[in-house]
């Protein structure tokens, strides 16, 4: 059985879609498990209407705190048992609509991954792309990935310390890695960049170059999605710097956003550090000991150890951005 995990949080707009295109997968071997974080909208009542109407294919299940954020509750949701004892897990938005073949796409992708590591029961999980849609459902672009300008080949474990291209939603996991996923760390940046974290360091990712499902861009998103590239990254820089106010607030976030990613680390560490292998435990060290170096020593970890973006001109504003601040003072 495939579980599908949709946490939700006041999503009346757009939940009842969302689990109608659940519905309609191809794959019919499946079991929406969904998890309310204590919506004052109608969306217990959605809930319960569609666990009453479909109880062979929707269920409700509930954590005992309320109001963690999306990936707090992820994480914690993940920790039921009857999810933990499915075949492969998938994670749901509550206002995404997937493709009818999204759930039988994704099987036999995790499935072929599991022919090539011939059955070591290794953590293993694939990812997709997606169609980026505006609230009004018109299309804002074919491929999220080529949009965003991410690369799906730096799902590596020294990338993944410092950036996530692995979205929550296109995620198929197998029952190895969701057994690991048992903790939750004191620090993380968000529930499918630690689940893609902890999936490169004990086992293999791989990626469908094919969009499954419909994300829609809106100011309520966690995450707010632009536009990459060299161009775009320079127009937008500019624009920054002609406001001191919006420079300072913008290094500010970076800075948050590295130091977020540096306590993920110390997070790892903790859990995983005597368990990991010798070369990742070296660049994981090596990172989680950045604030102690000075700027020339930061730069040269970065680059010696490959712990960078996806694409060069994140790298050049990376390492500039090392050079010249201090995070975790």
């Amino acid at each position: 059985m495939i579980a599908i995990l949709l946490c939700a949080f006041n999503g009346e707009k757009r939940i009842g879609a969302m689990i109608d295109s659940v519905l309609k997968q191809t794959y019919k071997d499946i079991m929406l498990f969904v998890s309310d974080d204590g919506s004052t909208d109608s969306t217990e009542s959605i809930i319960d209407d569609y666990v009453s109407k479909f109880p062979n294919k929707v269920r409700r299940i509930r954590i005992q705190k309320l109001h963690n954020g999306a990936g707090l509750h992820f994480l914690r949701a993940l920790q039921n048992n009857e999810i933990k004892c499915s075949d492969y897990v998938m994670l749901a938005d509550q206002d995404d609509i997937w493709c009818k073949n999204k759930v039988e796409k994704s099987v036999c992708s995790i499935k072929q991954l599991e022919s090539r590591t011939k059955g070591d029961h290794i953590p293993l999980a694939v990812f997709c792309d997606s169609v980026l849609v505006s609230d009004d459902m018109e299309m804002i672009a074919p491929s999220y990935m080529k949009y965003a300008k991410l690369n799906p080949k730096k799902a590596t474990f020294s990338h993944l310390l410092v950036q996530n291209v692995v979205t929550g939603a296109a995620m198929i996991m197998n029952k190895d890695l969701v057994e690991m996923i048992n903790r939750i760390p004191e620090h993380f940046v968000m529930h499918d960049h630690w689940i893609a974290l902890v999936t490169s360091a004990f086992g293999k990712i791989d990626y469908i170059n094919e969009p499954l499902y419909m994300y829609i861009r809106h100011q309520k998103n966690t995450l707010d999605v632009k536009p990459g590239g060299v161009y775009n990254e320079i127009i937008l820089r500019l624009r920054n710097n002609k406001n001191a106010y919006v420079r300072k607030s913008v290094r500010e976030q970076a800075r948050k956003n590295y130091e977020a990613m540096l306590l993920q680390a110390q997070s790892f560490e903790d859990i995983y550090g005597g368990r990991i292998r010798k070369d990742y435990a070296r660049i994981l060290k090596a990172y989680i000991d950045i604030p102690n170096k000075g700027m020339i020593g930061r730069v040269i970890t970065i680059l010696k150890y490959h712990i960078t973006c996806d694409n060069w001109y994140r790298v050049i504003g990376q390492c500039s951005f090392f050079a010249r601040s201090r995070i975790l003072e």
